[in-house]
């Protein structure tokens, strides 16, 4: 399912210029999330690809911090995801949120300078913690 990005767009530039993106392809997951991110007062948007958060970063203001996965349809993977934003706006804030453990993984994904690494099933206080002493809400 395709979305019309130009709705969303339209949408989100109507909010906060404070905006977390979500890059999961596990609608349920991004549904849970963004309950407990909207219920906390963030404006949250969400993409399923790589490809997709690429172009939402493009076209929408104020796209300040990314939750990524890294497993992704698409053609893109999380980490190669995280390092596209990260080199289209250089101070944007990561924190990949996975179930992967692999410790080869992770160590490739330290290297897009996220500031936290949180494996899935997600833990929402320390979720909003890392986000509140992320000084995203300074931003």
């Amino acid at each position: 399912m395709e979305r019309n990005l130009d709705v969303v767009a339209a949408q989100a530039t109507q909010d906060s210029d404070k905006k977390i993106l979500i890059v999961e392809d596990e609608i349920i997951t991004v549904m849970i999330l963004q309950k407990i991110l909207s219920g906390a007062g963030y404006n949250v948007l969400s993409a399923t690809t790589g490809e997709e958060a690429i172009q939402l970063l493009q076209i929408i203001p104020g796209i300040n911090m990314v939750l990524m996965d890294i497993h992704l349809r698409g053609e893109l993977n999380g980490i190669e995801t995280a390092r596209r934003l990260k080199s289209r706006v250089p101070g944007l804030i990561l924190i990949y949120v996975t179930g992967n453990s692999d410790p080869k993984t992770k160590q490739e994904a330290e290297g897009t300078g996220p500031i936290s690494y949180l494996l899935k099933p997600v833990n929402t206080n320390e979720l909003l913690k890392i986000i509140e002493s992320s000084g995203f809400s300074e931003l």
